[in-house]
């Protein structure tokens, strides 16, 4: 019923016959919506987890995780991961499911939607969408209801707010049109209230830095399918290191909107740039630094100069020394290493 007031209401507003609003947005939502066969998901997991179960160690945040688990109890939660590499959701959704918790309807560009992976991921939970809405007012709707039909349901969310892998190991500047999706449904009433889960994604080393930085400068990037995924997979057969992922404190989208002035038109969107930003900051609180990012910074740092083992000790070892102030280098052990010429 709802659905078809906002039809309804859009028909109004664009002029234009009923009917045709409907079977677009119609068509839009149908585009959307994502299947959770069990027998699907196994399929996808089999057939993906070699992506990243040989590449690394997993170090997961357990105590993290129980928190989600009572607050899931009476809330829908949307996991907004740092995103660093193609195998992000694919090792989420592992510790997930190992630790118990429901499937996450994952939010992923179209682009990956390609056959024969596409048609099975979309019967596991991935919901493929448009990178750009523009002003398309139907597909709007159908988003805007598919969000609060999965919320309701207390169906779990993720996707990746930066709208991209991150080139640097930085976040890059988080993009907000999918949070007012959620926003609204919030604001309209079909969920009490959501949370935003800040996701940490740590590796000590990626298969993929090579070509992100030919990619840097000039490259152009292949676009992805099946001879991608080959090459992909066949890249991530050796073990490179750990691989830790955290969890922040997660933020009440409720409170965060309960802080807009109604008077103010710009007030909502500042209040999601705000829980954006506080997205943000917690994944970098939780973000672990390891050895292999150390050393590249020390690296980095002395530009076109070639160092010996000994200089690059030297120059390290005041970073080292700031970092173990700051507290312990908790779930990092092969910082350690850095203190012997050896381990270096």
């Amino acid at each position: 019923p709802e659905f078809r007031k906002e039809v309804t209401e859009l028909a109004a507003k664009l002029e234009a016959p009923e009917e045709e609003v409907a079977r677009r947005a119609g068509h839009d939502l149908y585009g959307l919506v994502a299947a959770m066969s069990p027998m699907a998901v196994d399929m996808l997991s089999g057939v993906l987890r070699p992506l990243h179960s040989r590449a690394w160690d997993v170090q997961v945040d357990t105590d993290g995780l129980e928190r989600l688990r009572e607050l899931n109890k009476k809330h829908a939660l949307v996991f907004l991961p740092s995103h660093r590499s193609y195998a992000d959701p694919l090792l989420l959704a592992d510790v997930l499911a190992e630790h118990d918790f429901p499937r996450n309807h994952v939010l992923g560009g179209e682009n990956l939607s390609f056959w024969p992976v596409g048609p099975l991921a979309k019967r596991s939970g991935i919901v493929f969408i448009r990178r750009v809405f523009g002003d398309d007012e139907f597909y709007k709707l159908a988003v805007r209801e598919y969000f609060g039909y999965l919320l309701a349901k207390r169906f779990n969310l993720e996707w990746y707010m930066e709208g991209g892998r991150s080139r640097t190991g930085k976040l890059r500047a988080p993009r907000y049109g999918l949070l007012s999706g959620v926003a609204e449904a919030v604001e309209r009433g079909r969920v009490d209230d959501v949370y935003l889960v800040p996701v940490s994604i740590t590796y000590d080393q990626l298969r993929e830095v090579s070509a992100m930085a030919a990619e840097q400068v000039g490259t152009p990037k292949k676009g992805e399918g099946l001879a991608w995924l080959a090459r992909y997979a066949k890249a991530q057969l050796e073990p490179i290191g750990a691989a830790h992922v955290r969890f922040a404190e997660p933020i009440s989208l409720r409170r965060a909107l309960a802080a807009v002035d109604p008077d103010d038109p710009g007030g909502r969107r500042l209040a999601l740039q705000k829980a954006a930003f506080e997205v943000a900051v917690g994944i970098n609180r939780v973000t672990p630094v390891v050895a292999t990012a150390l050393v590249t910074l020390t690296l980095l740092g002395v530009r076109d100069r070639a160092l010996t083992l000994g200089q690059v000790q030297q120059v390290l070892e005041p970073v080292r020394r700031y970092v173990e102030a700051r507290g312990p280098v908790d779930g990092v052990p092969s910082a350690e290493a850095l203190r012997t010429p050896t381990g270096l």
